[in-house]
């Protein structure tokens, strides 16, 4: 059953803010970083854990923060005119750009293409925007929210081992919308 994905409003952040966003995953993308000389090179492996966990995105909070911002946009799903899900468009107008900082969709709407219809829907929001591309950030051992992303053409761009506070692998994609 598809959800109808729309605009968000300011009467919506309360639902975003108090969804369940946390994930359980059996995989983690491992990093290993290699240099010598004059050469660097970084390695992600996929790997599966002895058990399955749930996680966090640590950066989110209760989305307060972000809801504050007037540069972006807040799309929800509904189904039965309740909300299953959301996501995060913020803008960088100096870069030409749209980064999404958070998508997420309830527990029980999970599984069942929710998260692809609010990934697709951001991106036609960037490409009607005329963005030349739209950025990720997501935990190394948010396998959901990798398989995500890449199977919607987002390719890995980049990784810091400092983003987040808790010093977990940070792992960036992107994909193009646009020639530059």
């Amino acid at each position: 059953m598809n959800a109808a994905v729309r605009l968000g409003t300011a009467g919506d952040w309360p639902a975003c803010a108090q969804m369940d966003v946390s994930y359980q995953t059996a995989y983690v993308w491992q990093l290993r970083a290699q240099q010598s000389g004059e050469t660097a090179r970084a390695e992600f492996t996929r790997l599966r854990l002895p058990r399955t966990v749930t996680s966090s995105d640590p950066g989110w909070g209760n989305g307060r923060a972000v809801s504050q911002r007037g540069d972006g946009v807040l799309l929800v799903a509904e189904r039965n005119a309740r909300l299953v899900g959301f996501a995060i468009v913020l803008h960088d107008e100096r870069r030409g750009m749209d980064t999404l900082p958070m998508l997420a969709v309830a527990p029980h709407a999970r599984r069942q293409g929710v998260a692809r219809q609010l990934l697709q829907s951001v991106v036609e929001t960037s490409m009607r925007r005329g963005r030349r591309a739209l950025r990720a950030a997501v935990q190394a051992r948010n396998d959901p929210a990798i398989c995500l992303l890449r199977g919607g053409r987002f390719a890995l761009s980049g990784y810091d081992e400092q983003f987040y506070a808790a010093s977990d692998v940070a792992l960036f994609f992107a994909r193009h919308l646009r020639a530059t």
